[in-house]
């Protein structure tokens, strides 16, 4: 028998082994880039790339943890990417996902002009509409977390903060992003009550 959604939150969380991120941009959003010129590179092992479906960023996941009823899930980056205009320079590093109720959030570690400035709320993941029903976040077997197409919005307070940085005013809160698509494999997840027995 399957696990009831109260039995699924009392499991033990897996650990993630490996995986990777990809965050797919829009048009509309690659275009704003273009006309504010804000150039994007990344930073190895993370890749900055363009495909028939347009350009994207990736990166791989060499830690994290996730429940059994993916309802809750952190998710480790390695790589970055810098957001460059003229001489200005905004790094961003160290992506982590984080997931604890209908949305997810990524963060980044921060550095303007060679300073360090802590951590940023970059992106919200929206992954249940005003329904209930989701784009995709699931584990597609007992070892995978997978998120498929969800939308992603740029954060108001990310938006505020590379305006500043960049010497731009082109950025906007809850700003479509474009997609992010998550694929990461876990150890078995062994739920409380099985290992108490």
């Amino acid at each position: 028998m399957g696990q009831s959604p109260a039995e699924a939150s009392q499991a033990e969380p897996a650990q993630v082994l490996f995986g990777a991120t990809r965050l797919e941009l829009s048009s509309g959003f690659v275009r704003l880039l273009d006309l504010a010129s804000v150039s994007v590179v990344s930073s190895r092992p993370g890749n900055y790339e363009s495909s028939t479906l347009g350009p994207y960023l990736a990166f791989p996941i060499p830690a994290g943890q996730v429940s059994s009823d993916a309802a809750v899930f952190s998710l480790s980056h390695r790589g970055g990417v810098d957001l460059r205009v003229a001489d200005r320079v905004v790094e961003l590093r160290d992506l982590v996902i984080e997931r604890r109720g209908p949305s997810a959030v990524v963060a980044a570690r921060i550095a303007a002009q060679a300073a360090s400035d802590g951590r940023l709320p970059l992106f919200d993941v929206v992954l249940e509409d005003s329904l209930g029903a989701e784009p995709g976040a699931a584990m597609t077997s007992p070892s995978r977390l997978t998120v498929a197409a969800a939308p992603l919005r740029l954060s108001s307070e990310a938006a505020g903060r590379l305006n500043e940085a960049l010497g731009v005013d082109v950025f906007r809160g809850n700003m479509p992003v474009g997609t992010v698509y998550i694929s990461a494999y876990v150890a078995n997840v062994i739920s409380t009550a099985d290992s108490a027995g």
